[in-house]
């Protein structure tokens, strides 16, 4: 995969290894983070909400512990914790663009 580049403010990039990556994406249970944003309701081994990228009544957003993995039925949107904490990030910083 290489390493991850990540742009910071005033121009600088920062360049990660993929054993940190890793690193970090394994102390960021995806649960636990995604937990902070959509209420989750367990049934069976995976957990389900409101998809925080559309609008729905009815959750079709799951999250899989064994898998560290996210994915919303309705929209398609998914991925693991990294993922998830830029697309809402992404989406807040636009909202509040906007606003």
């Amino acid at each position: 995969m290489g390493s991850l580049l990540i742009d910071q403010e005033g121009g600088r990039s920062m360049r990660y290894s993929d054993d940190i990556i890793e690193e970090v994406r394994m102390k960021n249970d995806i649960v636990d983070v995604v937990s902070q944003y959509v209420k989750l309701n367990k049934r069976g081994s995976t957990y389900f909400g409101l998809c925080p990228f559309h609008n729905e009544k009815t959750p079709s957003f799951s999250v899989t512990p064994a898998k560290q993995m996210y994915y919303c039925f309705g929209c398609g949107a998914g991925g693991n914790v990294f993922n998830f904490v830029i697309t809402l990030k992404m989406l807040l910083d636009l909202i509040f663009a906007h606003s």
